[in-house]
């Protein structure tokens, strides 16, 4: 048997005492940078946009009208000559195109067919696949149509350093479908993990800073003479020594960390992520004191003995894999009333389980008789 002697408990332990979600749910409350930026460009009034932007706003909007045969006609008769055209927030018409609640795969392959260059267009880093995987009403035909553009698309960071794989894992209408989509062409999207180091962070500052002074370097206005200013003494902050001495790497998950945190995860969607990215189940964040999804799953209420099948199935020592606290996901099952519940409940089907991993990680014993379940639910 698994010799762990569980830690004693503390203050900082007690604080750990959290339900991951309800944080998680506090978290979501807050607006992030994209957020931000995606309402901002949506309330830009439409007579500050670019004509083309303007009509593909417009045609989006009445999509429905007819199936999007005007807005597929205009997107195929313009978007070669017009299709790269920013606005003031950088975005592009494809932005708004995979923003729109109304968009078709067949507007999306169109444009990408005329001016595949805006596929690599970012606003402040949002791409249009971002917003594609944040938009309800995704289909699997909406990113199979992207991902013939660009494969890799799903490991492309925003400012928020999340991925379009870690907002559609995270979201409530993921499906079987989207999942599959998403990771078919580069399955290496499934163990990228969202973050950045402050080197990484630092050059991308350094480059939006850039691009502002070039963009004002013929205009001689007071405004435009203090933005260059500003930029200039932001890069002076970024590039200095106490910069670097008081943030730390920064690092995060990757997009199983999400779909074991979701409400909404089922055996059919983890079992499709993992048929194509195995690795990710035993692929730890630091950002989250170095947990495999795992844990996460387990402190979930959706939490079943087939979702634990499925994921010991792909890696079989993850109930016994210690976090940078030393806690377990198992510790985490025994600590709910709902995980003893099941267990009481369902008995042979869980004897059944054990009986194929005890012998060699005793994966769901307690830890010892003196076990009462009093372990800590992740933060």
């Amino acid at each position: 048997m698994n010799d762990f002697r569980p830690p004693k408990t503390t203050a900082n332990n007690d604080n750990r005492k959290i339900d991951s979600i309800g944080t998680l749910k506090e978290r979501r409350k807050r607006r992030t940078f994209t957020d931000i930026l995606i309402a901002a460009a949506n309330e830009l009034p439409l007579h500050r946009q670019p004509e083309f932007i303007q009509n593909i706003v417009q045609l989006a909007k009445e999509g429905p009208e007819d199936d999007g045969e005007k807005l597929n006609k205009y997107i195929e008769e313009n978007a070669q000559k017009y299709g790269s055209e920013e606005n003031e927030k950088r975005w592009t018409g494809l932005h708004y195109l995979c923003n729109s609640k109304n968009v078709t795969p067949r507007a999306i392959q169109l444009y990408l067919e005329q001016c595949k260059d805006t596929i690599t267009f970012y606003a402040n880093f949002t791409t249009p696949l971002h917003l594609l995987c944040r938009n309800e009403n995704v289909k699997k035909e909406h990113l199979n149509c992207y991902m013939q553009y660009e494969t890799k698309g799903m490991t492309n960071m925003d400012e928020d350093l999340q991925t379009p794989l870690h907002y559609l894992c995270r979201a409530t209408y993921c499906t079987v479908e989207l999942i599959k989509s998403a990771l078919l062409e580069y399955p290496d999207a499934g163990t990228f993990r969202g973050g950045t180091t402050v080197t990484t962070y630092v050059n991308r500052e350094i480059e939006k800073l850039k691009s502002i002074n070039e963009k004002n370097i013929n205009n001689n206005s007071v405004e435009n003479k203090v933005t260059r200013q500003a930029s200039n003494s932001a890069m002076e902050t970024l590039l200095s020594d106490r910069f670097y001495d008081e943030h730390s790497t920064v690092t995060g998950c990757t997009g199983l960390h999400y779909l074991c945190r979701n409400r909404i995860v089922s055996e059919k969607m983890l079992k499709e992520y993992l048929r194509y990215s195995k690795d990710a189940a035993s692929t730890p964040s630091t950002l989250h004191k170095e947990r495999i999804p795992l844990h996460l799953l387990a402190s979930n209420p959706g939490v079943n003995i087939d979702l634990l099948s499925t994921y010991i199935t792909a890696y079989p020592d993850a109930m016994v894999f210690k976090d940078a606290d030393s806690i377990q996901p198992r510790q985490i099952l025994w600590s709910t009333n709902e995980w003893n519940q099941m267990f009481q409940s369902h008995g042979p089907i869980f004897i059944k389980l054990m009986g194929k991993f005890r012998s060699k990680y005793d994966a769901f014993v307690r830890v010892n008789e003196h076990d009462n379940g009093s372990y800590f639910i992740l933060t």
